[in-house]
């Protein structure tokens, strides 16, 4: 909430740019193009692989790749540099019918009708006897689980007619929910196109696990702006990458694809965030699991200041906000890299952990005279930071009226201010 020291508030607020330290470039990703198969060599490096944006799967030996999909293999090399080299395996061509020994065969044909965009499929199954509920049930399931497992997956809904029960015809019959069609597949296309620019373009070979994922998150949070949009792709990565409007899901597919792709294990979460339905991200660093809610972690004008909520988060900190089954999902219970403690330098972003600190902050901000500040003064039960007098000391060294907004998160006082 906005809160007023000193006047009244004038004019529109800006809203702070927090951006990563300038790093030199280098060229970080390797695009093989297309291949039949790929043998990946891991040696003596720390290597990650994902396709098509799922959960990227630490690879420890020597790994043959054969099942279509656009797939990054990032690895680290003991310097701590890494390499991210990406490749596509093409699609088979399509089947009239397709025939169904076993049921874990309907995975990647699900996957590829969803990839391809079809609108209707046909399936024979040619062991079994299924009744309608079973048959139901089957294709709920795998086609909920696959827009869960790749973030690029979407449907709005399914229609499914079964002919029989003793090896029964299936016809499945999917809609994508939006309104001109032609555009799905080219938009997939250019999704793909702006994944690699943007690896290429954000990510360089000296950069470590956290500064990877702080820069495509600061990266999505100035691309994307809440919302629906005319093409109805809100809920999809072209609607976040390309409309540049989405709703959570769409904000949350396209971290996710963006951190496994770069080599940070990613996942969604489906809950509510104050009683709405939600979807957010789990991503692990260090070893450890952080909550990411990239919608609610992206400001907009109503906020003083761009300092991030909700980027790298405990469990007992989104339980305020956010429910989710937490028997589905990791445990986030490590202060290391949370959002608070980040030890990524952001600009225009102050730490403050002793008086001796915030005395030489003081002086700095006498002489450099930036007009708007995010400042985290840590070790508040130690400290016992005065608000009220952090804020007098505030407008005697602008020699200006000033509004802020605060709160306290972590035994830390946060305040943004501006003036």
């Amino acid at each position: 909430m906005k809160k007023h020291y000193g006047l009244r508030l004038i004019g529109i607020l800006m809203i702070l740019v927090c951006s990563l330290a300038v790093q030199v470039k280098a060229n970080v990703l390797k695009n093989v193009g297309n291949v039949n198969t790929y043998t990946i060599q891991v040696g003596d490096k720390e290597t990650f692989l994902s396709r098509d944006g799922s959960l990227a799967a630490s690879i420890t030996t020597s790994t043959n790749v054969t099942l279509p999909g656009t797939y990054y293999v990032t690895q680290k090399d003991k310097s701590g540099e890494i390499q991210i080299t990406c490749f596509t395996i093409p699609a088979p061509k399509v089947n009239q019918v397709w025939y169904i020994e076993k049921n874990s065969q309907l995975e990647e044909i699900l996957k590829y009708g969803l990839d391809t965009y079809q609108e209707e499929m046909t399936f024979k199954f040619e062991n079994g006897k299924y009744t309608i509920d079973t048959m139901k049930n089957l294709f709920s399931n795998q086609l909920d689980a696959l827009v869960m497992k790749y973030p690029k997956l979407y449907y709005s809904q399914y229609k499914l007619t079964v002919y029989g029960e003793r090896n029964p015809k299936v016809v499945l019959k999917l809609e994508y929910g939006v309104q001109d069609k032609s555009r799905l597949t080219k938009d997939s296309v250019q999704v793909d196109k702006m994944i690699n620019n943007t690896i290429s373009s954000q990510i360089t070979s000296k950069m470590t696990e956290v500064e990877r994922e702080w820069k495509l998150v600061d990266y999505l949070a100035r691309k994307i702006t809440y919302g629906t949009n005319k093409a109805k792709t809100e809920h999809m990565m072209s609607g976040a990458l390309i409309d540049t409007v989405a709703v959570c899901d769409g904000y949350a597919k396209s971290l996710m694809y963006f951190l496994n792709s770069v080599g940070i294990p990613t996942q969604i979460v489906e809950g509510t965030a104050d009683g709405i339905p939600h979807a957010w991200n789990l991503v692990k660093l260090g070893g450890n699991y952080y909550h990411v809610d990239l919608t609610w972690g992206d400001q907009d004008s109503n906020h003083i200041g761009q300092y991030y909520n909700y980027i790298n988060e405990k469990d007992s900190y989104m339980e305020l906000s956010h429910i989710w089954d937490k028997t589905k999902y990791p445990k986030a219970n490590n202060n290391a890299l949370l959002s608070i403690n980040t030890p990524i330098t952001l600009e225009g972003v102050y730490r403050v952990e002793t008086k001796q600190d915030w005395d030489n902050l003081k002086k700095q901000f006498s002489e450099d005279k930036m007009r708007e500040r995010n400042i985290i003064f840590s070790n508040l039960s130690m400290n016992k930071w005065s608000l009220d007098k952090i804020l007098q000391e505030i407008v005697q060294l602008a020699q200006d009226e000033i509004y802020y907004s605060s709160y306290y998160k972590y035994d830390c006082l946060v305040l943004n201010y501006k003036y």
